[in-house]
């Protein structure tokens, strides 16, 4: 087996619900300015949010224009007069709330902290990931955390990982893994790195693209990890 001295752990989906946490930051924005929740609002809400975050991974919006850019759309298409602005904002601060584990995250990262480098690597904005790493405590558990506003750069890119790696203390790369839900931020990331891949893949999807492990549940890292 394969020994990885180094891994590098998505936040969103992987260790953190953030489906969760952005269901209960809309309803409560929708809740706090008079406007009405549906799922089918959620829904094409969550389109719009996907396709933003779309074009921050190919380098054609920044950060902080996706702050904002979600919400703009959002409201011109719904015919919403409040202040998109005002919206994104206070959505912000409704999602920094947001602190579910995804089961077993937990426990996976107490096991392989002692004897293994742990980076915490996201897309995603400071005003938002920040608490949540403090609220959940898990930034005591990493060696370093990269937000991809603080940076500068996100995943997939190559810049991205290459940070990683100097916060690890540039380790040699067959003994890196990268381990993420996103096809097209950490798998696609990781194989332009050039180090392995491990998709976390609850619905047990057929990889579209070439990964070297694909698992259902955290609890089979060990299995992979030596």
């Amino acid at each position: 087996m394969k020994k990885y001295t180094t891994l590098l752990f998505d936040l969103d989906d992987t260790l953190l619900d953030f489906g969760i946490a952005e269901d209960q930051a809309f309803r409560q924005l929708m809740t706090d300015n008079g406007l009405p929740f549906t799922q089918s609002i959620f829904d094409r809400y969550n389109e719009i949010n996907r396709s933003v975050w779309k074009q921050l991974e190919d380098h054609s919006l920044t950060s902080d224009q996706v702050k904002f850019r979600r919400f703009e759309i959002f409201c011109q298409e719904f015919k919403i007069s409040i202040s998109s602005e005002k919206l994104a904002l206070e959505y912000l601060v409704n999602l920094s709330k947001g602190v579910q584990f995804i089961d077993g995250a937990w426990e996976i990262l107490q096991r392989f902290r002692q004897d293994h480098t742990l980076i915490l690597v996201t897309n995603g904005l400071s005003a938002v990931q920040t608490p949540r790493i403090q609220k959940s405590g898990l930034g005591s558990l990493f060696s370093a955390v990269i937000i991809s506003e603080e940076a500068g750069v996100s995943k997939p890119s190559v810049a991205f990982f290459e940070l990683a790696w100097k916060m690890a203390g540039k380790p040699e790369k067959d003994k890196m893994l990268v381990i993420g839900d996103s096809i097209s931020s950490d798998i696609q990331g990781g194989i332009n790195f050039g180090i392995d891949t491990c998709w976390y893949n609850p619905a047990n999807a057929v990889p579209p693209l070439p990964v070297t492990y694909h698992i259902q549940r955290l609890g089979q890292l060990p299995e992979i990890i030596a």
